[in-house]
Order: C-alpha cells, then sequence, then structure tokens
C-alpha cells in the first residue's frame, strides 16, 4: 500500500528493517555486489601488504619513536604511543579513505532507481518514507560489515607480528569501528540528499566533490571576511577529522555531537525532498 499521509504506517519498521536488509544481501548475493566487495577487499590487502605493514614497521622501531618524540608533534606523539601500532595506521588511513569511499558507496542509493523508475514502484509497497530511511540504514549496514572486515584484518596483521597483543587489539578495534561508523553518518546522509537530486550516480558523486571543493574554498573565505558565517563550517562532514588524530578512538567519542546533528539535519532534508519530490 501506497503511503503519501503524514502518519506513520504501523509497518514502517519492519519495512525499513527489510529495506535495509535487502540492500545489505544485493551486496552479498548478487554477482554487481560481490564484484564491488572483491574489489574493495583487494584494494585493503594491498593497504594492510605495504603502507599498515611497514608504517608499523617504522612504528616499533625505538629510533623512530625517538625521533617522533623529538619533533614535538602532537599527532605523531598520539600515534606512536598506540599499543598496537597496526591499528594506529589502520586509524589514520581509515579516517580520509572511508568517507571516499562512502560518497562512491552512497551515491546510488537513490539516483539510478530514480531514473528507471524502481523508486515509484517501490512506494507502492512501503512509504517513501520507509524507503528513504531503509536506504539509509542499509548502507550503514554495508559500511559496518566493512568496517569490521577490515578491523580484523588488520588485527590478524598484528597478531602475526606479536600475539600478546590480543587483547588489547580487540578493545582498541571496538572504539576505532564505532568511531569510524558515526564519522560516516553525517556522509551517508549527505549522499542520501544528494543522489535524490542527481539523475545518475555518477552525477551525484560529482555533486559531492563540487560540495566539498567548494566548501573547502568558500569557507574559510567567508570565515575571514565575515566571522559570524564561521558557523556554517559546521555543515561540511568530517570538519572534526583531522583532530581526531590527535586522540585516541576512545576520547574521540566526545566529538559524536556534531557528525550526529549534521545526520540528523541531512536526513531531514533528504526526507523532505523525498516526501515532496517526482519519484
Amino acid at each position: 500500500m501506497g503511503l503519501t499521509s503524514k502518519k506513520t504506517h504501523p509497518g514502517s519498521w519492519h519495512n525499513i528493517r527489510q529495506l535495509a536488509l535487502f540492500e545489505l544481501q544485493r551486496l552479498l548475493l548478487q554477482r554487481r555486489g560481490l564484484l564491488a566487495l572483491l574489489t574493495f577487499a583487494l584494494l585493503w590487502l594491498l593497504f594492510l601488504a605495504y603502507p599498515i605493514k611497514s608504517a608499523a614497521e617504522l612504528m616499533t622501531d625505538p629510533s623512530m619513536r625517538d625521533l617522533a618524540t623529538a619533533i614535538d608533534n602532537k599527532i605523531l606523539a598520539q600515534l606512536f604511543s598506540w599499543p598496537v601500532a597496526e591499528l594506529a595506521v589502520y586509524w589514520a588511513i581509515s579516517l580520509y579513505l572511508f568517507p571516499m569511499f562512502c560518497i562512491m558507496l552512497a551515491a546510488g542509493q537513490f539516483a539510478a532507481d530514480k531514473q528507471r523508475g524502481t523508486l515509484r514502484f517501490l512506494t507502492l509497497h512501503c512509504g517513501r518514507e520507509a524507503l528513504f530511511f531503509g536506504r539509509f540504514l542499509g548502507m550503514m549496514l554495508i559500511q559496518l560489515l566493512l568496517l569490521i572486515l577490515t578491523v580484523a584484518a588488520t588485527i590478524a596483521l598484528a597478531m602475526i607480528r606479536e600475539p600478546s597483543l590480543s587483547g588489547v587489539a580487540i578493545t582498541d578495534a571496538f572504539w576505532i569501528t564505532l568511531n569510524l561508523l558515526i564519522v560516516l553518518l553525517p556522509y551517508t546522509a549527505l549522499m542520501s540528499v544528494l543522489s535524490l537530486v542527481a539523475t545518475s550516480n555518477r552525477q551525484a558523486t560529482i555533486y559531492a566533490v563540487l560540495f566539498f571543493t567548494v566548501s573547502a574554498i568558500l569557507l574559510p573565505l567567508l570565515d575571514y571576511a565575515l566571522p559570524l558565517l564561521g558557523f556554517l563550517n559546521y555543515l561540511v562532514p568530517g570538519m572534526q577529522t583531522d583532530g581526531l588524530l590527535a586522540i585516541s578512538p576512545k576520547a574521540a567519542l566526545s566529538s559524536t555531537p556534531l557528525p550526529i546533528i549534521q545526520s540528523i539535519a541531512y536526513l531531514a532534508l533528504g526526507l523532505q525532498l523525498i516526501k515532496r519530490g517526482d519519484l
């Protein structure tokens, strides 16, 4: 049954859950999804075999630790203080790599299906609200799966070097996964909005690149010329990323209000677009 009213359908949560699980199944069971997953796995194997492994070996070298201390850089000091060097490198890389992957992955939430008319068909069986949140939740589940797989592979790499680190590695891995998932929330929500206004996955990705490029150029200028507009920086996902490198993942939870508020704002905008737009 289609939904056009503002009332919540009694089966809305069921529809959201089913749509989210369908997105996950589409990744795991369909040929295209498995190919994307395999490509991602091969990419991360390269990262594990070269930058992460090599950087971890450098970080465990006492002379490099002394050099990092001498440089007196807060970020370097924090990363070198990690008990599991592999996870420290993973944390630093993932804070930047996963958001980029998120933009490409989440660009396909609505754009292509809207162009094909699939969204209109889906709204015959569930409400627009359920469709919107189901797709968003599905994207988050997929990214959670990828986070777990990559963190587990990094732990395995660390265990090969030093098996006694298993306990602290698992604890750090939990906080890393939780924080990265929170970091990805506003990126995914933003792509929900952009994929609704775009006509293709590629166009949604281009919109995202333009959004972050223009923001990086324009917002500092506005902040300099009109300091009262400095709050606009808080609209950009990932503005707190650099600061996260200088603290541990557990301490990084103190910065979670910003990405959560950003996510709520973008989801509210996306919900209005899908409710009022022509699918």
